[in-house]
């Protein structure tokens, strides 16, 4: 999620936040190339499993990094010094137009993820469900009791496939098999699934970019609970 792009002395800076989930880094990590820096620094403790980072690209606008003052300072507390790969320690002033968008940004994006819900807050947590050996005509009529338009497959427990009212529609139905061919014929394998401890707008995200209208829930590799976009859209996560 880019949150700024602004250009200072020749310097064009990306200011993003990724979290924990989406990325296994430490409390800061350097990647040095010749015309760009990525530095990640942990600002929140989102939840017990989840750690958010900010990011900040720099990228020289004509071709290079000419001076240290491309290290901006992400925290309140700036580290002090960057070690170049060609072994020189510098000791980097910061410009003050970049210092204040640092603070500025860190401190708004603080409150946008400290005030966001997660998934576990809201999820359906009586997951709509059909097992595996189950008709179509079963799902439609799972479907129908459960106002979800997606349900999961299970086998034994454990999340094996999902099956969508899209997937009726076009391929059960049209193919007039509903009583006779099982859920496991028409399911999908390939499972796009949230975390629990994601956010409501990486839900909404995930199932917008790949035109699904619901979502499996996981935590800790188990099945937990469902969301869908009926769903967030009657609470009102649309604005």
């Amino acid at each position: 999620m880019i949150i700024e792009n602004t250009q200072i002395h020749g310097i064009e800076t990306d200011l993003a936040y990724l979290d924990g989930t989406s990325s296994k880094l430490g409390f800061v990590r350097w990647q040095w190339e010749y015309t760009r820096a990525t530095y990640d620094y942990k600002i929140q403790e989102h939840s017990d499993e989840d750690v958010y980072y900010l990011r900040i690209n720099t990228r020289a606008v004509k071709g290079k990094l000419e001076s240290p003052d491309a290290i901006l300072r992400i925290e309140a507390v700036y580290m002090g010094k960057a070690t170049f790969p060609h072994g020189l320690d510098y000791e980097c002033p910061i410009p003050e137009a970049v210092r204040q968008i640092a603070d500025d940004k860190i401190m708004g994006m603080y409150q946008v993820l400290k005030n966001e819900q997660i998934i576990e807050q809201v999820m359906l947590k009586e997951v709509p469900s059909i097992a595996l050996q189950a008709s179509l005509f079963e799902a439609a009529q799972v479907m129908k009791h459960s106002q979800a338009g997606v349900l999961a497959v299970v086998k034994d427990e454990q999340l094996v496939g999902v099956v969508t009212e899209r997937d009726l529609a076009i391929r059960g139905y049209a193919e007039k098999q509903a009583d006779s061919m099982p859920v496991e014929n028409l399911m999908s394998t390939s499972v796009y699934k949230v975390d629990a401890g994601s956010s409501v707008s990486e839900a909404i995200r995930l199932m917008t970019q790949q035109k699904i209208s619901g979502l499996p829930v996981v935590k800790n590799g188990s099945l937990v609970g469902m969301v869908t976009l009926n769903q967030l859209a009657a609470k009102d996560f649309f604005g």
